[in-house]
């Protein structure tokens, strides 16, 4: 049985807590908190859409493409590289979520970002905005991007964090759900929005 989220308050709690998103171009659109040098390091941006379809909460992961160049075959949100028509990393991210998984996502449906996370087998920081949607009518991805969703209730997910010791980064964390492990850059992601969380979710 699912914990009982309610959407109300958890929108109110990620409003409160995360950066917001007031910038409309790529420098601007990292936040405030962080301090990476983006003339050395490719920005990305990536999407984490938390949803209320079957009436709690659940956060879409893609399982990228083997034939992908960068992080093939990995679990990750849906996102990728800025482009400069796109004027901002949050507009890549609403963009890349479009290719990737066929979702169109209002810019109201933002409610902030976590820090800039750099992914160390590669040369990205990424920038991770969060979306809340009260439902998700249909998902058509982009197979040359992504093999499958995986649409992992959020308290579940969350509450699987453990200790990476495989993949020898120091303070490196995991996640697991339904025999996937989510690690790497994502899992920091989901480590951020786990401590954002905390005392709502995890001790409801």
């Amino acid at each position: 049985m699912q914990m009982d989220i309610d959407r109300i308050a958890l929108t109110r709690v990620l409003k409160s807590r995360l950066a917001r998103c007031t910038s409309t171009n790529q420098k601007e659109g990292s936040s405030s908190r962080s301090n990476h040098d983006y003339s050395k390091r490719i920005p990305a941006a990536v999407l984490l859409i938390i949803h209320f379809t079957d009436g709690y909460a659940k956060i879409l992961l893609c399982k990228r493409s083997e034939r992908l160049r960068n992080h093939a075959g990995q679990i990750s949100f849906p996102g990728g590289i800025f482009k400069p028509e796109d004027g901002s990393l949050l507009d890549t991210a609403l963009r890349e979520a479009r290719e990737e998984i066929g979702i169109d996502i209002s810019k109201d449906s933002i409610l902030g970002s976590l820090d800039d996370v750099n992914t160390y087998s590669s040369n990205f920081t990424v920038k991770p905005f969060v979306a809340v949607l009260d439902s998700i009518s249909s998902i058509k991805i982009d197979g040359r991007e992504v093999d499958y969703i995986i649409d992992a209730p959020l308290v579940e997910l969350l509450s699987s964090m453990s200790k990476d010791e495989e993949h020898g980064y120091r303070e490196a964390y995991r996640f697991t759900y339904n025999g996937h492990v989510i690690w790497g850059a994502t899992a920091r992601m989901l480590k951020q929005l786990r401590d954002v969380l905390e005392d709502i979710i995890l001790y409801h």
